[in-house]
């Protein structure tokens, strides 16, 4: 009964710091959230408004050092991607009947 009465104050002076500390980590943060559908979705719309500024290259923080957003996708379709596309074979291991066929397949129409 004794230690309980004398650890009481400062257990109760421990959690006021620790409530107060906390709320006002919580203060930083912001007022709390009303309508959080709303606030989805401004989220969301910034998002996207910034993605599509990034492509559109009119961001406020355009990268100098390396090619991004529009740029960045120009590359790679006109380069990466055209140079994978050539070093395929699209007839390789098809022989000249089974090309036949799946032209013929192709071009049957059903009545």
């Amino acid at each position: 009964m004794h230690h309980i009465r004398d650890c009481l104050p400062e257990l109760k002076t421990r959690v006021n710091m620790l409530i107060s500390q906390f709320q006002s980590v919580m203060n930083s943060y912001g007022m709390a959230i009303d309508d959080k559908g709303q606030t989805l979705l401004q989220i969301i719309t910034k998002f996207a408004s910034s993605y599509c500024s990034t492509i559109e290259g009119t961001a406020n923080n355009i990268e100098t050092a390396e090619l991004c957003g529009g740029a960045r996708i120009c590359y790679i379709f006109h380069e990466t991607f055209s140079r994978t596309l050539d070093s395929i074979h699209p007839l390789s291991g098809l022989t000249t009947i089974d090309i036949l066929t799946a032209i013929r397949n192709a071009t049957v129409s059903v009545e």
